[in-house]
């Protein structure tokens, strides 16, 4: 017997031996997906700034096809739960079948997650959040369940310390979370605050000692405190993905085929993409 058949004989042994012996087998497949979260700006319609004076969201869902995601989560999709445009006609156009929006008290919600894979699952805490957030379990081949997070924390604004408020929010998300902070999850959204401060404050603790605008980037420490990870962040370091510190071995980023120039023209954030290859 040659070599190449004796080792598929000492395959199927080891494999009969499992079955009739209840002993495990590692799987040799492993899962992957694409992860792209993206705030488009006042849901791709034309500004009141007149910053972005156009109908962008052809060009955006155009944008999202190329990078061909599994699971897209949006911020600012204003009026969209309102089925306008119509989220199975997005859906359909960007290959994603699956999509849940879960609305507000108000009837109203800016958050959408679209899904390659089956929502099972979602849910909202109007009462806890100005802009929004929310949290979709999603059925993946494997039948694995991967919790999303897709949320929008408050930005600036001259009627509230919205520092303060950003930082309640992260510690009201970080309560919701803590469930899934060591299994296979994932926070992505535009989470406003500048992620940049935050690093620099890690290679330089002393630096940061004292700073009058400490508070910009205790979200991230909140979140770092609770066990979890960034993975990838915009340049302006508003945009950003986060998954439990247990899960980073399996996360990396993602770079988009398009000149900065060109997605700052679509929105005046750009898109982050990450990749999870589950075992």
């Amino acid at each position: 017997m040659g070599k190449r058949a004796m080792a598929k004989c000492s395959l199927a042994l080891i494999v009969v031996l499992a079955v009739c012996t209840g002993m495990a087998v590692t799987s040799l497949s492993k899962t992957r997906v694409v992860i792209m979260t993206y705030n488009i700006l006042d849901a791709g319609m034309p500004t009141d700034d007149y910053s972005h004076d156009w109908y962008r969201l052809d060009e955006i869902i155009d944008l999202i096809v190329g990078v061909n995601p599994d699971i897209l989560a949006i911020q600012e999709a204003w009026e969209w739960e309102h089925n306008w445009p119509p989220l199975e006609s997005v859906g359909s156009k960007l290959g994603l079948p699956y999509f849940a929006s879960p609305p507000n008290e108000d009837g109203c919600s800016s958050l959408v997650l679209f899904s390659r894979f089956e929502i099972v699952s979602a849910e909202n805490w109007p009462d806890l959040f100005v802009t929004g957030a929310m949290h979709a379990g999603i059925q993946l081949d494997s039948r694995d369940i991967l919790h999303v997070f897709n949320t929008h924390f408050i930005g600036e604004r001259p009627d509230f310390n919205s520092d303060w408020v950003r930082q309640q929010e992260a510690k009201r998300l970080i309560e919701q979370m803590e469930p899934y902070s060591e299994g296979l999850a994932v926070l992505v959204g535009d989470l406003n605050f500048k992620i940049q401060e935050l690093l620099r404050c890690a290679e330089c603790p002393s630096c940061c000692l004292g700073r009058p605008d400490a508070w910009r980037i205790k979200p991230g420490q909140l979140l770092e405190q609770a066990g979890w990870s960034l993975v990838a962040y915009e340049e302006a370091g508003y945009e950003q993905a986060w998954v439990p510190s247990g899960l980073l071995p399996a996360a990396q980023e993602l770079e988009i085929d398009m000149e900065k120039d060109e997605l700052y023209r679509l929105s005046d954030h750009l898109p982050v993409v990450i990749e999870l290859v589950i075992d």
